[in-house]
Formats: structure tokens, C-alpha cells, sequence
């Protein structure tokens, strides 16, 4: 296997926001209430530019030159912004594109409609309410072809370098690895006792890196028996259980900017001032 240096991401960008719906709008300015509002995490104002500014400005730095956002129906607004960004980044040598998930059917099924931009291509997955470090983005995309990967976080740098609170962390999903660091399963929701007993458990972020088999997986496994969504995590799981891949973790101390909430938006916002993008 040769080292890649693969150029395609795909960011989630269709979701709902319904968390960042939620909740009194206080302290926030009324344009900023109002993308809170419609759930376009996106588009929020942090800094000088749009959060997934910020995102989109790491990959390009990590040497990503193939974007790709998958927006829902009710995302006109984040299309047209990144339409008009278009000229400035093709200056930089990067595109835009954009794949269109018709419902909100989960993040499997939103991974799903990025098929005809990925094509054969291993690319790199993230969310667009989270801001990826460089260094982490950069692994991920020199790392050998043919496998798939994702980046584990340490959960003390999360609490420590970024904005997430320690109690938010507990409740985030962690990973099951084995001596080697290949992943094993995603525990979503994981038990105080599993907590307790592995300290060190490491924390999954949604930053992965995918070969096509990925839209096999996600096209094979059945929707969640309660919030009937095709999720992301038992594709994954899918991808291990069959054996179509191997599947590493990459440990990180890194942190991770994240927009859930509204409560989220002034820490971010403090965090991001002062940072440029320059196109």
C-alpha cells in the first residue's frame, strides 16, 4: 500500500439543527438568532466569517482541493453562499461542489448521496458544525491507501483546548479499538460502568476517512428501530462486521470547535477571533 494523499472531503451539512433550534436566544445579535433558528449551524457568524468557514479553511490547509457539501432542501442558503465563494476558490485550486439528499434519512444515507462525487476515490468525512484541527486533517489524508480510518480524540484535550464541556464529552460516543488500534465498534451511548473501567477510552468526533465501500455499507444496513435514521455508525460497524475493510484509529490530542447549541456560539465565537481566511 502507498501513501495517497487523497484531495476529496465531504462535509454534512444537511442536517436539521434542531439542537441549535432549541433554547432562548441570549446575548446573540438578530441575524445570528435567526440562522440558529432555521438550524443552519453553517452559516452562523463566528469571527469575521461563516462558521463552516473556518472547517472548509482547515481542510484546504491539510490539502484538500475537492469539496463536497451535502445540503438538504431546506439548505438554499448555505448552496447560494458557497456558489458565490466559488471564483475565489478555484484561485486557490480548490472546488465546490455539492450532492443533495432529497430527506432527512440520517447520516448513512446523507454519506450515500456524495457517491457520484466520490466516485472510486477514498475521501475524508466531516461534519459541518465541527472544526477539525489541521494536523488531524492531515494525517487522515497521507495515511495508506485502502483502508478506512478515523480519528480518535483524547477526551481531557477536548475538555481542555476547545469549547465542549466535560459533562457534554461523557455522553459523546467512544470507540472500542483493539491492541493494534483497529476499531472494533462505535459505542454510542457508552455505560458509566464501560466509562469507569477504560479511562482512557478515546472519542469519536465524526472525522473519518473512507474507501467506496463506504456506500456499500450504507445502502446494505437497516434503519435504527427507534429513530428509524440510516446512521452512520452501523455503516461503519457494517464495514468491520464484513470484513470490507480495515479499519485503524488514528489517536488524537488535538481539540475539536463544536457548534451544537446556542450555547456554544459566544465560546466558539472567542475562540475564532482574530483568525483570517483569505479568500
Amino acid at each position: 500500500m502507498k501513501n495517497s494523499g487523497i484531495t476529496k472531503a465531504v462535509i454534512l451539512a444537511a442536517g436539521l439543527g434542531k439542537r441549535m433550534q432549541q433554547g432562548e436566544a441570549v446575548g446573540i445579535d438578530a441575524k445570528t438568532a435567526q440562522l440558529a433558528g432555521k438550524g443552519l449551524k453553517a452559516l452562523i457568524p463566528l469571527g469575521d466569517r461563516p462558521f463552516l468557514d473556518y472547517g472548509i479553511d482547515n481542510l484546504i490547509e491539510a490539502g484538500f482541493r475537492e469539496i463536497c457539501l451535502v445540503v438538504g432542501t431546506h439548505c438554499e442558503e448555505i448552496r447560494e453562499y458557497y456558489e458565490s465563494k466559488k471564483k475565489n476558490l478555484a484561485e486557490k485550486g480548490v472546488t465546490v461542489a455539492f450532492a443533495y439528499q432529497a430527506e432527512p434519512k440520517g447520516t448513512a444515507n446523507a454519506v450515500y448521496s456524495a457517491r457520484s462525487f466520490a466516485g472510486n476515490d477514498e475521501f475524508c468525512l466531516v461534519n459541518c458544525d465541527n472544526v477539525y484541527d489541521v494536523e488531524d486533517l492531515r494525517n487522515l489524508r497521507n495515511a495508506e491507501s485502502g483502508r478506512c480510518y478515523t480519528v480518535g480524540y483524547d477526551k481531557n484535550s477536548l475538555a481542555r483546548n476547545g469549547n465542549i464541556p466535560r459533562e457534554r464529552i461523557e455522553r459523546f460516543a467512544v470507540m472500542d479499538v483493539d491492541e493494534r488500534m483497529n476499531l472494533k465498534k462505535i459505542v454510542e451511548k457508552p455505560s458509566a460502568d464501560m466509562l469507569a473501567t477504560n479511562p482512557n477510552l478515546l472519542v469519536s468526533m465524526n472525522c473519518f476517512r473512507f474507501t467506496s465501500r463506504i456506500f456499500e455499507a450504507c445502502s446494505k444496513i437497516k434503519p435504527h428501530p427507534e429513530r428509524k435514521e440510516y446512521e452512520l455508525p452501523s455503516a461503519v460497524q457494517y464495514i468491520i462486521d464484513k470484513d470490507l475493510n480495515e479499519f485503524l484509529v488514528i489517536p488524537s490530542k488535538k481539540s475539536v470547535l463544536d457548534l451544537t447549541g446556542k450555547s456554544d456560539i459566544a465560546p466558539v465565537r472567542k475562540l475564532l477571533a482574530g483568525r483570517k481566511i483569505e479568500w
